[in-house]
């Protein structure tokens, strides 16, 4: 029996409700751009059909689109992503966004410097490795408590062949991070769902990624707690703390720096929805 892809994208809203999710299956199963699903006649193999029909019977189950394709667009980078390691979501893009701004403004006066910047809470590396192909004389530390992010992130690193100039070590937030000398900016992604709501509200899909990677306590606030109690002593006078934070946890955060008399907030940005998303803090 022929398989056009044509035809399958004709009638893709008999296989999913989200009818992209066909496109980005169809392509990953060809090794083509999803234009070429268009433009060029695509014939799937009896093989190719089959995992195609597998791949969609996995996804109707619930299970990520991107660990059932092994990968995740981020910053226009390709990035490996497995079970066992946080999806990049979009809007992380912004807290890149934001470190790029602050080394334009801040660390571009001696060409000859390299700003040391720790990603902390990495994943699978997506915030580090961007970076270092985005401004190449950046020092990169990526770090996660997590042994599969950090084999992710190297696995990562090394496909982008940055693997020589961006360091992945497994620590718990600062606790393995003692020897590694002070950072001119500090970001992170860190857990920040209630622990109610990830034991009883999370969405199907999201119980696929690790429950680790989602809980930040019992108000959700845990992780920048220790984040801002302990980073003064790992940053250098005048550098920077990014974090993104949650939907409505963006004054509570600025109280807790506030709270810190090291710290002045000095930008909070929000998401193209309009969510307080990014604080910036300067450590006076």
């Amino acid at each position: 029996m022929i398989y056009q892809a044509a035809d399958i994208l004709r009638n893709s809203n008999s296989y999913l409700e989200n009818t992209n999710e066909v496109e980005w299956v169809l392509s990953h199963i060809l090794n083509c751009d999803r234009a070429e699903l268009y433009c060029e006649e695509r014939i799937l193999s009896e093989d190719q059909y089959d995992n195609f029909r597998n791949l969609l019977s996995d996804r109707k189950k619930g299970i990520p689109l991107q660990y059932l394709l092994g990968n995740i667009s981020f910053m226009g980078f390709e990035f490996i992503v497995r079970p066992g390691v946080f999806i990049p979501r979009p809007e992380t893009e912004l807290l890149v966004e934001e470190a790029i701004d602050l080394l334009k403004l801040n660390f571009a006066g001696d060409g000859d410097f390299c700003p040391k910047i720790l990603d902390l809470c990495s994943g699978c590396g997506n915030i580090g490795i961007s970076l270092t192909k985005l401004r190449s004389n950046s020092i990169i530390i990526s770090s996660d408590i997590s042994k599969t992010a950090i084999s992710t992130t190297q696995a990562n690193a090394k496909r982008h062949g940055c693997d020589k100039r961006l360091k992945a070590i497994q620590s718990d937030l600062f606790k393995g991070l003692e020897g590694e000398g002070l950072f001119d900016i500090i970001l992170s992604n860190p857990p920040y769902v209630r622990s109610e709501d990830v034991a009883s509200s999370l969405p199907v899909e999201l119980g696929h990624e690790p429950k680790a990677a989602f809980d930040g306590g019992d108000d959700g606030l845990f992780f920048y707690r220790c984040i801002i109690e302990e980073s003064p002593a790992f940053l250098k006078k005048g550098g920077f703390l990014v974090m993104e934070v949650g939907f409505d946890q963006a004054e509570d955060i600025e109280d807790l720096l506030r709270a810190e008399s090291s710290f002045e907030i000095v930008k909070v940005r929000q998401d193209y929805a309009g969510i307080e998303r990014i604080i910036v803090a300067n450590l006076r």
